[in-house]
């Protein structure tokens, strides 16, 4: 598809199209802000990162550069590496809810479109008979509804796959978290 065809597509969808590019273009950043949130994992044995005391670049690796920071002056407490836990969960879920929003946004704006669509068609066959160019207002009117939901579904589809994958991503790097802060207490013998 040329870049010619793409701007007769979003004229032809109507005043939807606007809303529409600007709501997956957002998607589109928001979700590469979480992957690059998500993107470095964790590899090897966690037991073994503790002993040596090293971190890393990803979240789990931040938790533990922060947390053994923390156990190197005296009074830290468990509580205090929660803290550290809490706040690395909170980046690797950044994001994740507007991301949702957005994804179910863009199919509802090209129903909307396709509503407007269909209401101008009613509109121009109010008319006792169709005339030539009430036949063509109708199927102008069928033609943005029908241009304007597939460019709902073209925009909500791959966001929704990418949602879902990011998701997945997501719960593994808190999985991760949560492992790394268990054997970290445990190793060090964190108090309550």
């Amino acid at each position: 598809m040329t870049t010619a065809d793409l701007a007769v597509l979003l004229e032809a969808g109507g005043w939807v199209s606007g809303p529409l590019v600007a709501t997956s273009l957002t998607l589109w950043f928001v979700a590469t802000l979480r992957l690059l949130a998500l993107r470095r994992g964790f590899s090897g044995e966690v037991k073994t990162v503790v002993e040596r005391g090293a971190g890393g670049s990803g979240p789990v690796g931040r938790y533990l550069s922060a947390a053994l920071g923390s156990l190197e002056r005296s009074g830290t407490c468990k509580h205090h590496l929660e803290r550290f836990l809490e706040i690395e969960r909170e980046r690797v879920t950044d994001f994740s809810t507007l991301l949702m929003g957005l994804v179910t946004i863009a199919p509802l704006l090209g129903l909307l479109g396709t509503v407007s669509g269909m209401i101008e068609t009613f509109t121009s066959m109010q008319g006792a008979a169709l005339n030539h160019s009430a036949e063509q207002t109708v199927a102008g009117g069928i033609s943005v509804a029908l241009i304007s939901t597939q460019l709902g579904l073209m925009v909500g589809v791959p966001g929704l796959a990418a949602a879902r994958l990011l998701a997945r991503l997501e719960a593994k790097r808190v999985r991760e978290l949560l492992q790394a802060h268990s054997v970290l207490v445990q190793l060090r013998e964190v108090p309550e």
